[in-house]
């Protein structure tokens, strides 16, 4: 299986790391006004990254396949 990796893929994933990242940090400052509401809308954004990671990945792959397949099937014969 081809493993493919476009440029969007890592934008998600930065955005995935940086979600997290700032859902950890509010929520080791519950006390702190506006923290709870912070921490419910960035683990929220992660979750839905997360989805959206899943989501896309199968059509990158579906899209190597058929551009192999397109290249295999160009390609004059030699002989």
């Amino acid at each position: 299986m081809i493993q493919v990796i476009n440029p969007y893929s890592i934008v998600l994933l930065l955005s995935l790391v940086v979600a997290v990242g700032t859902t950890v940090a509010a929520w080791q400052m519950r006390p702190a006004a506006g923290s709870p509401p912070l921490t419910a809308l960035m683990a929220s954004v992660a979750c839905w990254l997360c989805a959206h990671i899943f989501e896309i990945a199968p059509i990158a792959r579906r899209r190597a396949r058929v551009a192999v397949r397109v290249t295999i099937a160009s390609t004059p014969a030699s002989g």
